[in-house]
């Protein structure tokens, strides 16, 4: 039986060119936020305009901020990633599995699998995959980490990247836009790696732990996701591990928590940090692969594949760094009231420089209203 003083629940609907395609209902919670999200495909290279809007709550007056409109951009632009491990686990086998069957990401992994050289792997367009004995450039210099935005670390990579390479890595985040995520813990000593973390790693651990939103909430971890597993969240296996991460830095973010089930006690598991003009991910927690496992998931799409995806395109999408090499413009936001200045960013195509200053042309229903030129010194100029 429910009680008379429970609020009645709140239907989310989703439309696309006027119909409802998914709906959610929550219960309003005290006030907090409350997080919804609708999974959602489009097979083409297209922008597409969907509308959020909500039921009235029982006396509501002013229902005109029910809904708003965002835009969906879809592009058949890859994205240069860059997996980096020293000492191959799991994890490691799992997350490249992943990252090679998103046809969104060009993967390039650098793994050290002994005392020989490392080994490159890279996915080609015909999502092939090539070796080469001989590791890439990209362990020489700045330039070379700037090609790919997003560069996934796992553990040791000290044993493959010299000091002065991970300095430039770090001039790539800081200056570049670069992302990294750290995947499994603290990716070697080498002390850059405490300067690049958005907290303090301590030499203790816990386990079994659990996900659980922090209490500042998630904007960039989709904890939602776990939801999409059979039987929920709940069902999900324990991760076996949790480093113990303490202190985060200024401008550091917890994202989830890692809560022991036995100790009943929580720790960071998922911190993210603003970094100059990039940004830092810490993973604390370990055995993320064991999602997969699940005899009643679609093997090819299950919650550790959209966990990761979903997660990675979250960072790409707070990135000022380049996903691509293609020629791109970007505009800083979909919903513009009026009076609104808006930012518009033309990517050039490396190697391919611009021969006349790029215009503008803006269209209403296929009307062209205005042309306007783009001030190659500063892109962002409209």
């Amino acid at each position: 039986m429910t009680g008379s003083n429970e609020p009645n629940p709140i239907r989310i609907e989703l439309l696309r060119e006027g119909t409802v395609i998914r709906e959610r209902k929550i219960v309003p919670n005290n006030g907090m936020d409350s997080i919804v999200a609708f999974e959602v495909r489009e097979d083409a290279a297209c922008q597409f305009g969907y509308e959020i809007r909500t039921t009235p709550l029982t006396g509501e007056k002013e229902i005109g901020n029910n809904s708003t409109f965002t835009f969906l951009n879809v592009t058949d632009a890859k994205i240069n990633v860059l997996l980096i491990e020293g000492a191959p686990h799991w994890d490691t086998t799992f997350m490249r599995r992943t990252l090679s069957g998103n046809k969104r990401i060009q993967l390039t992994s650098i793994i050290s699998l002994g005392k020989g050289k490392p080994i490159l792997t890279t996915t080609a367009e015909a999502d092939e995959e090539t070796e080469d004995p001989i590791p890439l450039k990209v362990t020489e210099n700045e330039a070379e980490f700037r090609r790919f935005p997003l560069i996934i670390l796992g553990r040791s990579v000290d044993k493959v990247l010299s000091s002065e390479a991970i300095a430039a890595m770090s001039v790539a985040v800081s200056e570049g836009g670069s992302t990294v995520v750290f995947a499994r813990g603290k990716p070697g000593n080498d002390p850059l790696f405490d300067e690049l973390s958005p907290a303090i790693w301590e030499e203790s651990a816990a386990g079994p732990v659990r996900l659980t939103r922090s209490k500042s909430g998630s904007k960039i971890v989709p904890l939602e996701v776990l939801d999409s597993a059979p039987g929920g969240a709940s069902e999900l296996p324990e991760l076996p591990i949790a480093a113990t991460l303490t202190n985060p830095k200024t401008l550091a973010a917890v994202e989830a928590m890692a809560k022991d089930t036995a100790l009943q006690s929580k720790s960071p598991a998922f911190i993210h940090r603003r970094l100059g003009s990039g940004q830092i991910l810490a993973v604390s927690v370990g055995g993320l692969w064991r999602w997969s496992l699940n005899a009643k998931s679609e093997a090819s799409n299950n919650v550790y594949d959209k966990f990761w995806n979903q997660l990675l395109l979250n960072l790409i999408a707070r990135s000022s760094a380049k996903p691509t090499d293609q020629m791109s413009l970007t505009v800083c936001s979909a919903n513009v009231k009026r009076g609104e200045k808006v930012h518009f960013t033309l990517n050039p195509e490396p190697g391919a420089p611009l021969t006349e200053t790029p215009r503008l042309v803006l269209s209403v229903n296929d009307s062209e209203t205005t042309t306007l030129p783009l001030n190659q010194e500063n892109p962002e100029s409209p």
